[in-house]
């Protein structure tokens, strides 16, 4: 047990979870260990956070030019319509870093909306001012 402070994220950077530090869990929640493939060469420092990013709003799985069954969201002229429009990125997680190599990081989950999985993408942003992150 190593007890970790926050601390201010120095630079912008963007990366990706790698997989999970346990071996055998493919989805990943609260109090998880995964390794980001951002480390010390990246400018990452044990106390540094993540949030973990999707794209969309995850309702494009099945669309009607993957071949497979449409999903209801999909279907119809309004899923022809939805399926270019652009959405926000979503914040579904928070990651701090708890360790740290050359180009590597272990860090634990401390906060997820959704589960989260190897491939996820995850961004370091600077934070401003001393009012913390």
């Amino acid at each position: 047990m190593v007890r970790v402070s926050p601390r201010p994220n120095g630079k912008e950077l963007s990366g990706a979870i790698v997989g999970a530090v346990t071996s055998g869990i493919a989805e990943l929640g609260e109090s998880n260990e995964v390794y980001v493939d951002k480390g010390t060469a990246d400018g990452v420092e044990v106390g540094n956070t993540f949030v973990v990013v999707r794209k969309g709003d995850g309702l494009s799985a099945g669309t009607l030019d993957s071949g497979s069954v449409p999903s209801a969201y999909m279907a119809g002229e309004a899923g022809m319509r939805a399926k270019n429009e652009k959405t926000p990125d979503e914040n579904v997680g928070l990651l701090l870093v708890v360790d740290v190599k050359d180009r590597l990081s272990v860090a634990m989950v401390v906060k997820s909306v959704r589960e989260l999985k190897s491939g996820d993408i995850v961004e370091m942003h600077p934070q401003q001012g001393s009012g913390g992150p």
